[in-house]
């Protein structure tokens, strides 16, 4: 069997070119034929880091075009160009990359993974982007939707993604399957007993307690809630310090406040960390903060729970189990994050730190990557008889 999965190419932190990066790694780890198709050249550096040998190519290098979706849609017709005297079994991708292809007839069976709903669900995140990413993201509603009609299976990150799949994409249940987001604990955890950075380096202390989030900064992302709520620690809490892992459309809006609220001295951002580094600001921090707007799997709380964290989110309940690994706390709510942090902060970070790391074995990603071959296999079958 030979999968082909195509993405798009990134240099810094971002999900969901990092997740199918990862699929290829645990793909190739079965012995399965992978090849990892992207559609920008920085973003080579970043599957050496994630996904060490696997096969890549780069079809499209990127260009001057500013727009994620707009670019994205450029790189569907040349992959749809790159695809078709292919061989190949299976194409594993998302968003609106298998759009030109699915217009091939004869072609090869495709699983199609949304990654979240928000530009359908929440109209509230979209009025809140900028413009011209209000355009984009609504011009790219119906492309996604073909998208999800038209692959052979949706793969859903859970059960609470079926009903909203359902109906965005008009198919039946039976056209999906789950395939949670996964984590690489073996990695991670060799990379903890590794660790080079240490508190020190950082201008930190042992006694300071620290924040951690790792995410784009985008405005689903919600960090200018985190930093809302890191003003409100701050006045009860002087030892508190925050770590920004990321990058992103919000930088300047997020510096913006960060200013306003005088907090630059403990607040550290940091952009494009290697993957061999990354794990040691995890291992370096007391609490990971998820202040997502959406309600989808943030991949930073899996590593974090690997990394024994405890969690503040405001939406993975499945991930985080209230008052047992952390808490789950509104949207938008700065304050009522701000008393989850200092709860955790009072109470037994040890036990939940234990009890984060016995959900994240749940979502190894030997274990996720079995899924995906299942239904591989399953697709194949059915196209042969």
């Amino acid at each position: 069997m030979k999968v082909l999965i195509a993405c798009c190419g990134t240099s810094h932190y971002y999900g969901f070119p990092k997740y199918f990066y990862l699929l290829a790694k645990y793909l190739a780890k079965q012995g399965i034929e992978v090849e990892l198709v992207i559609d920008s050249e920085k973003g080579r550096e970043k599957v050496k880091e994630v996904c060490g040998d696997v096969r890549s190519t780069v079809i499209r290098p990127a260009t001057g075009v500013g727009a994620n979706v707009l670019r994205r849609s450029l790189y569907s017709l040349t992959l749809a160009r790159y695809l078709r005297n292919k061989s190949f079994d299976i194409l594993h991708t998302g968003g609106t990359i298998p759009f030109a292809y699915l217009h091939i007839k004869n072609r090869i069976p495709t699983v199609f993974q949304p990654f979240g709903n928000e530009s359908f669900t929440h109209l509230n995140v979209l009025q809140m982007s900028s413009p011209m990413q209000m355009f984009y993201r609504l011009l790219a509603q119906p492309v996604w939707r073909y998208c999800g009609s038209h692959a052979d299976v949706i793969a859903a990150e859970g059960e609470f993604q079926i009903e909203e799949i359902t109906k965005i994409y008009g198919v039946s249940r039976d056209k999906i399957f789950i395939l949670p987001v996964g984590v690489d604990s073996s990695f991670i955890e060799e990379r903890i007993k590794a660790r080079t950075i240490s508190r020190k380096e950082l201008g930190l202390t042992a006694n300071d307690f620290v924040l951690l989030s790792v995410n784009t900064l985008d405005v689903v992302k919600g960090i200018n809630y985190l930093v809302d709520a890191f003003y409100v620690v701050r006045q009860r809490l002087a030892s508190a310090r925050l770590i920004i892992i990321g990058t992103g459309p919000e930088e300047t809006r997020i510096y913006n406040q960060i200013k306003a609220y005088q907090l630059a001295d403990s607040i550290i951002h940091l952009k494009n960390v290697p993957e061999v580094t990354l794990y040691d600001y995890y291992a370096l921090s007391d609490l990971f903060v998820s202040p997502t707007l959406q309600k989808d799997f943030i991949m930073g709380i899996l590593e974090a729970e690997v990394c024994g964290l405890p969690i503040v989110s405001t939406g993975q309940d499945w991930l985080v189990r209230e008052g047992e690994n952390g808490y789950i706390v509104p949207q938008k709510d700065h304050v009522a994050m701000a008393n989850a942090i200092l709860k955790i902060y009072k109470g037994n970070r040890k036990a939940m730190g234990i009890a984060s790391q016995k959900i994240a074995k749940e979502y190894d990603f030997e274990a996720i990557t079995k899924l995906a071959i299942k239904q591989y296999q399953k697709m194949l079958s059915q196209r042969n008889t």
